[in-house]
């Protein structure tokens, strides 16, 4: 899609936003955070391997911003593990998974909210490129929204424009979702659907910390993955 605005009939002008795709190269490493409700020092069976990637759909009891209740997804934010830690919004004295992807191949996004290269795509009506900036700005908005305890109602808005006009042929044109870091505007996060998550990326790291406060994290110990994917928690040495 390469139309700003389009005449359809005369008389009558249907507005389209211009696809915004980019690529992150293979090699490049995705981060995730999930949240441990015990410390494995004292139950080393507590992480299994299907933890180290999207929640199970049985368990997603809420609306997120790019699924609905009962659908899993697998949220991860790009190159800066920071963004992922600020994303999970981690208590002090909460123990959390970080863990990371490596992509194996390419992995092209859908980019919601993202800058524009108007001269790239030969758009020069400035009228056009202002009100194409409004509707960008909205969607800016809507994706980087902090959404607080109890309004996750808010979220349905975002769900139904990710799924409505940026769900493009999964593969061909689009293997995820990138959209603005809700904590850090200059980052994106990038939201993978299950079975194209497990195809373009693998595990390559798994760490567990403490969150001790803004910023101080104690490091706990690894995990490491098998080639069988069997897993193993190994505590650091005091």
């Amino acid at each position: 899609m390469n139309v700003l605005c389009e005449e359809v009939t005369p008389g009558f002008k249907m507005y389209m936003l211009p696809t915004n795709g980019g690529t992150y190269q293979a090699n490049t490493i995705f981060y995730r955070v999930r949240h441990l409700k015990e410390s494995p020092l004292s139950n080393k069976n507590l992480i299994k391997y299907s933890d180290l990637w999207e929640p199970p759909a049985n368990c997603v009891n809420k609306r997120g911003r790019l699924n609905e209740a009962g659908e899993s997804l697998l949220y991860t934010s790009p190159i800066d593990p920071y963004v992922a830690i600020k994303e999970s919004h981690i208590k002090e004295g909460e123990f959390f998974i970080l863990i990371s992807y490596r992509s194996i191949n390419p992995v092209k996004v859908n980019i919601i909210g993202g800058e524009y290269d108007y001269d790239k795509l030969g758009f020069t009506n400035k009228t056009a490129i202002t009100n194409n900036e409004l509707y960008n700005e909205f969607l800016r908005d809507i994706f980087s929204r902090d959404v607080g305890e109890g309004t996750g109602y808010l979220y349905a808005l975002s769900n139904e424009i990710a799924k409505s006009y940026f769900d493009l042929p999964p593969e061909v044109i689009q293997d995820a979702w990138a959209y603005s870091s809700v904590q850090d505007k200059s980052k994106f996060n990038v939201c993978f659907r299950p079975e194209i998550a497990h195809k373009l990326l693998k595990v390559e790291s798994a760490s567990i910390y403490k969150k001790v406060s803004d910023g101080n994290f104690q490091f706990i110990g690894v995990i490491r993955v098998d080639s069988d994917n069997q897993i193993k928690f190994l505590p650091v040495e005091n």
